[in-house]
Protein backbone atom coordinates (compact mmCIF):
# COMPACT_ATOMS: atom_id res chain seq x y z
CA UNK A 1 0.00 0.00 0.00
CA UNK A 2 1.25 3.46 -0.81
CA UNK A 3 1.47 6.33 1.62
CA UNK A 4 -1.82 8.19 1.06
CA UNK A 5 0.01 11.51 1.38
CA UNK A 6 2.57 10.67 -1.32
CA UNK A 7 1.04 12.63 -4.18
CA UNK A 8 3.19 11.43 -7.07
CA UNK A 9 2.44 7.80 -6.22
CA UNK A 10 -1.27 8.60 -6.20
CA UNK A 11 -1.01 10.30 -9.59
CA UNK A 12 0.88 7.33 -11.03
CA UNK A 13 -1.70 4.94 -9.61
CA UNK A 14 -4.40 6.93 -11.40
CA UNK A 15 -2.40 6.75 -14.62
CA UNK A 16 -2.01 2.98 -14.26
CA UNK A 17 -5.74 2.55 -13.72
CA UNK A 18 -6.49 4.56 -16.85
CA UNK A 19 -3.89 2.73 -18.95
CA UNK A 20 -5.29 -0.62 -17.84
CA UNK A 21 -8.86 0.29 -18.77
CA UNK A 22 -10.08 1.01 -15.23
CA UNK A 23 -11.11 4.57 -16.03
CA UNK A 24 -13.54 5.02 -13.14
CA UNK A 25 -10.94 3.96 -10.57
CA UNK A 26 -8.48 6.22 -12.36
CA UNK A 27 -10.85 9.17 -12.14
CA UNK A 28 -11.50 8.58 -8.44
CA UNK A 29 -7.77 8.34 -7.74
CA UNK A 30 -6.94 11.43 -9.80
CA UNK A 31 -9.75 13.42 -8.17
CA UNK A 32 -8.21 12.55 -4.80
CA UNK A 33 -4.79 13.58 -6.14
CA UNK A 34 -6.27 16.86 -7.44
CA UNK A 35 -7.84 17.53 -4.04
CA UNK A 36 -4.53 17.01 -2.28
CA UNK A 37 -2.87 19.69 -4.41
CA UNK A 38 -5.63 22.21 -3.89
CA UNK A 39 -4.27 24.79 -6.34
CA UNK A 40 -6.23 25.89 -9.38
CA UNK A 41 -4.82 24.49 -12.59
CA UNK A 42 -2.57 21.94 -10.90
CA UNK A 43 -3.23 18.22 -10.97
CA UNK A 44 -5.78 18.53 -13.77
CA UNK A 45 -3.95 17.14 -16.79
CA UNK A 46 -4.44 13.40 -16.32
CA UNK A 47 -7.80 14.04 -14.69
CA UNK A 48 -8.92 16.02 -17.74
CA UNK A 49 -7.72 13.21 -19.99
CA UNK A 50 -9.56 10.62 -17.88
CA UNK A 51 -12.76 12.66 -17.96
CA UNK A 52 -12.46 13.00 -21.75
CA UNK A 53 -12.03 9.31 -22.50
CA UNK A 54 -14.84 8.49 -20.09
CA UNK A 55 -17.31 10.72 -21.97
CA UNK A 56 -17.25 13.51 -19.40
CA UNK A 57 -16.50 16.18 -21.97
CA UNK A 58 -17.69 19.13 -19.89
CA UNK A 59 -15.49 18.09 -16.98
CA UNK A 60 -12.51 17.75 -19.35
CA UNK A 61 -13.21 21.22 -20.74
CA UNK A 62 -13.36 22.57 -17.18
CA UNK A 63 -9.85 21.16 -16.67
CA UNK A 64 -8.72 22.94 -19.84
CA UNK A 65 -10.18 26.19 -18.52
CA UNK A 66 -8.22 25.75 -15.29
CA UNK A 67 -5.05 25.27 -17.34
CA UNK A 68 -5.85 28.40 -19.36
CA UNK A 69 -6.24 30.43 -16.16
CA UNK A 70 -3.01 28.99 -14.79
CA UNK A 71 -1.22 29.84 -18.06
CA UNK A 72 -2.60 33.38 -17.93
CA UNK A 73 -1.57 33.86 -14.29
CA UNK A 74 1.83 32.21 -14.73
CA UNK A 75 2.91 32.90 -18.33
CA UNK A 76 6.41 31.50 -17.78
CA UNK A 77 5.04 28.04 -16.98
CA UNK A 78 5.14 25.78 -20.00
CA UNK A 79 1.82 23.94 -20.16
CA UNK A 80 1.68 22.95 -23.82
CA UNK A 81 2.14 19.24 -23.03
CA UNK A 82 -0.75 19.46 -20.56
CA UNK A 83 -3.04 20.92 -23.22
CA UNK A 84 -1.81 18.28 -25.69
CA UNK A 85 -2.76 15.44 -23.34
CA UNK A 86 -6.28 16.69 -22.59
CA UNK A 87 -7.03 17.51 -26.23
CA UNK A 88 -5.82 14.04 -27.15
CA UNK A 89 -8.32 12.56 -24.69
CA UNK A 90 -11.04 14.71 -26.24
CA UNK A 91 -9.99 13.42 -29.68
CA UNK A 92 -9.56 17.02 -30.81
CA UNK A 93 -6.46 16.07 -32.73
CA UNK A 94 -6.04 19.38 -34.57
CA UNK A 95 -5.63 21.20 -31.27
CA UNK A 96 -3.64 18.34 -29.78
CA UNK A 97 -1.13 18.48 -32.64
CA UNK A 98 -0.92 22.25 -32.35
CA UNK A 99 0.16 21.90 -28.71
CA UNK A 100 2.47 19.00 -29.46
CA UNK A 101 4.20 21.06 -32.13
CA UNK A 102 4.52 23.96 -29.66
CA UNK A 103 6.03 21.57 -27.11
CA UNK A 104 8.58 20.41 -29.67
CA UNK A 105 9.44 23.99 -30.64
CA UNK A 106 10.00 24.78 -26.95
CA UNK A 107 12.08 21.60 -26.64
CA UNK A 108 10.15 20.38 -23.61
CA UNK A 109 11.64 17.31 -21.99
CA UNK A 110 8.30 15.55 -21.68
CA UNK A 111 8.22 14.77 -25.39
CA UNK A 112 10.76 11.98 -24.93
CA UNK A 113 8.14 9.98 -23.00
CA UNK A 114 5.51 10.17 -25.73
CA UNK A 115 6.55 7.00 -27.47
CA UNK A 116 6.06 5.00 -24.26
CA UNK A 117 2.67 6.36 -23.22
CA UNK A 118 -0.26 3.98 -23.71
CA UNK A 119 -2.58 6.98 -23.42
CA UNK A 120 -1.48 8.13 -26.84
CA UNK A 121 -2.02 4.95 -28.84
CA UNK A 122 -4.89 6.41 -30.88
CA UNK A 123 -3.21 9.69 -31.80
CA UNK A 124 -0.04 7.82 -32.80
CA UNK A 125 -2.02 6.39 -35.74
CA UNK A 126 -2.35 9.87 -37.22
CA UNK A 127 0.43 10.57 -39.79
CA UNK A 128 1.05 13.98 -38.19
CA UNK A 129 2.41 12.20 -35.13
CA UNK A 130 5.30 10.58 -37.04
CA UNK A 131 6.00 13.85 -38.85
CA UNK A 132 6.38 15.66 -35.54
CA UNK A 133 8.50 12.88 -34.07
CA UNK A 134 10.88 13.31 -37.04
CA UNK A 135 11.07 17.04 -36.38
CA UNK A 136 11.78 16.34 -32.71
CA UNK A 137 14.50 13.88 -33.69
CA UNK A 138 12.78 11.02 -31.88
CA UNK A 139 12.48 7.43 -33.11
CA UNK A 140 9.29 6.66 -34.98
CA UNK A 141 7.37 3.67 -33.64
Amino acid sequence: EIDPQYRIALELRGLIYIASGKEQQGIETLEKFRGMIGKEGKGVTLLGYAYAINGRREDAIACLKELEIRQHNHPKELLTMDFFIIYTGLKDYDRAFYYLEESIKKRLGGIIFLRFSPLLNEIKKDPRYNELMKIAGLPIP
